[in-house]
């Protein structure tokens, strides 16, 4: 079978692999459709990070299951499927307190094993999710990256509903954020982004208002809102967040820097001269495993509340992947990266 590997730091190409065959137990054998390209790809591509050589990644796919293992029960031949990365150790504290994304002896499909930009793949049954039928495996290969966004949501203190929520960084994430913050009933919803193609979609998908942070004077935005969520990791924002954020404020960090932060005292004071609650929020999971998320996700999709066009940059072959990869490397696509690696018929 084909599969799409990073052979060394910047190089990628398609690979022979063996098909895997040994279908037993609680394993399920998927036939991968789509599969994404995550933010979180690009330091294992191109920064010296992937776990070994050569790796498959992916860990945002979608499919349509092969065969089935003797143990399981709750899929069948035929069923479209969404990957499910994490693999807890079920045995640690975190686990057993349903802290899954706090697990430090997991395993993770599509950067510690091989992941989904391969033809097949052979994964636990617990790791993946049953789509309904009459959903694109397009949208399957999106909910890996809408369930971090709801797992960040469900940690608030404050329901969205009512209240005035402003979102930095409207790339795949944020585009997401600002849905589901919509369709959860937000007041108000305002993108921010430095992206002006990113703000048109911001807008089309349901922002109220849209702000360019890097051509508009946007002081008279401070203090307004009520739930500020970060999505882009880009340093500024990080500073940024604290400014906009009306008193009382609760602030969700989604995006993670890649690069020393430094706050000047007047603006790390804001977090206390403003009350402010500050949130992390990793991964996508909760008890019982996945959590609910995953099934809120099916709803959100199901309802016609989320929507994806807007937010694919680009669907390419494995080969064209290659071909491209400069392009990727330079983030010049825009959008979402799909990797169309099969049929689903």
């Amino acid at each position: 079978m084909k599969a799409l590997a990073v052979l060394e730091n910047e190089k990628l190409g398609v690979i022979d692999l063996e098909k895997p065959e040994n279908t037993t137990g609680d394993d399920v054998l998927v036939k991968v459709v789509y599969s994404g390209l995550c933010g979180s790809d690009f330091p294992r591509m191109f920064e010296h990070q992937a776990k070994f050589f050569p790796v498959v990644l992916g860990h945002e796919f979608s499919g349509v299951v092969e065969k089935v293992g003797e143990k399981v029960h709750k899929l069948a031949v035929g069923d479209k499927v969404s990957c499910i990365p994490l693999k807890p150790c079920f045995k640690c504290e975190a686990c057993d307190e349903g802290n899954y994304s706090l697990c430090k002896n997991y395993g993770f499909i599509g950067s510690r094993e091989n992941g989904g930009m391969e033809e097949y793949v052979k994964i636990p049954e617990i790791n993946l999710q049953k789509l309904p039928e009459k959903f694109d495996l397009l949208q399957g290969a999106f909910f890996e990256p809408i369930t971090v966004v709801l797992h960040g949501l469900g940690l608030l203190n404050k329901e969205v509903k009512g209240k005035k929520v402003g979102i930095i960084g409207v790339g795949t994430m944020g585009l997401l954020a600002v849905q589901c913050a919509k369709a959860y009933g937000a007041e108000l919803v305002s993108a921010f982004d430095i992206n002006e193609k990113n703000l048109e979609a911001a807008k089309e998908l349901g922002a109220d208002e849209v702000h360019n942070v890097a051509k508009k004077d946007i002081e008279n935005e401070y203090d307004k809102y009520d739930i500020m969520i970060e999505t882009s990791g880009a340093n500024p924002s990080f500073v940024l967040i604290l400014k906009l954020a009306a008193g009382k404020g609760e602030l969700l960090y989604i995006g993670t820097p890649h690069s020393t932060l430094t706050f000047e005292y007047k603006d790390f004071e804001l977090i206390n001269r403003k009350e402010l609650t500050i949130k992390g929020s990793w991964m996508n999971y909760s008890k019982p495993f996945p959590g609910k998320e995953w099934t809120e996700a099916i709803r959100l999709f199901d309802e016609g509340l989320v929507k994806i066009d807007k937010l694919i940059g680009a669907t390419v072959s494995m080969e064209e992947f290659c071909e491209r990869l400069e392009e990727i490397k330079g983030r010049t696509l825009g959008g979402k990266i799909m990797v169309k690696v099969g049929e689903s018929e």
